[in-house]
């Protein structure tokens, strides 16, 4: 299925958005994964993704209506 099509699906904008709390845990995992995958900066890891994703919805939110 291309972009365009994708977009275009009425489905996919009835299809619930993933959780702040899932969205933060896919990113730290992206970080862990970009250090090398070392253990014992989970805390660190999910703090920066946290900070991260509360950027992006902030952004969002506070975007004006086109």
């Amino acid at each position: 299925m291309s972009n365009a099509t994708r977009a275009a699906d009425p489905n996919r904008a009835s299809q619930p958005q993933p959780s702040r709390l899932s969205r933060i845990a896919q990113r730290a995992h992206e970080i862990y994964d970009a250090r090398g995958g070392h253990d014992g900066k989970d805390l660190d890891d999910w703090l920066q993704a946290e900070r991260e994703i509360d950027a992006e919805i902030e952004a969002t939110e506070t975007k004006p209506p086109m």
